[in-house]
């Protein structure tokens, strides 16, 4: 296959989840030429709101807290921007005592989706596409998807759960360094052990 018979691009992105996105976004503020690929229908991964009716349903991640300053800025221009509201900072106790812990939990304002979809707005997102393939080839990565499509990218960068990730890099034949592929076997051993 040449060249011409790829789609080509700077970075290449799997994952239109929370960290594939914000890692998108930051390298597009950069100038670098970003295309993100996901197999899902929308973008958020585990940040997965449904509506029923006038009901909003967060079936993934329901909220999060703020305890490292860098992601701290994030969510400040989220809140800025509406996309983020403060929900509670504790819970309640079974005598309905509030146990405050110091921690505010943020939530999405019209669900965790919402988060996913601002972050994706000023990006190349492509969903319902499934990569199959990575391999590495003359300094750059070719990306094979399920539907036959061929990408060439300069950078590749694999988002999806560790079980996924570990799925591609076997599928292109290349080696991690001893030092990543070790803990990153341990993670998808347990996560294929929980239930």
């Amino acid at each position: 296959m040449s060249d011409s018979d790829y789609n080509s691009t700077t970075c290449l992105v799997v994952g239109a989840g929370l960290t594939g996105l914000i890692a998108a976004r930051e390298l597009h503020k950069s100038g670098a030429s970003v295309v993100v690929l996901d197999k899902g229908r929308g973008v958020g991964g585990r940040l997965a709101t449904r509506r029923i009716g006038d009901g909003v349903f967060d079936h993934g991640a329901q909220f999060f807290t703020v305890r490292d300053a860098e992601f701290g800025r994030q969510v400040d221009e989220w809140l800025q921007a509406g996309v983020v509201r403060k929900w509670c900072r504790g819970f309640a106790q079974g005598d309905g005592a509030l146990r405050a812990d110091g921690h505010p939990r943020y939530c999405g304002t019209s669900g965790m989706t919402g988060i996913a979809k601002y972050l994706a707005a000023s990006l190349d997102v492509r969903p319902g596409v499934r990569v199959e393939r990575v391999v590495a080839r003359d300094g750059g990565w070719d990306v094979t998807t399920d539907a036959g499509a061929s990408w060439r990218a300069a950078s590749l960068l694999l988002t999806p759960p560790v079980p996924q990730s570990l799925a591609l890099v076997e599928s292109g034949g290349f080696d991690l360094a001893a030092g990543v592929r070790g803990p990153a076997s341990r993670v998808s051993a347990m996560t294929r052990a929980s239930p």
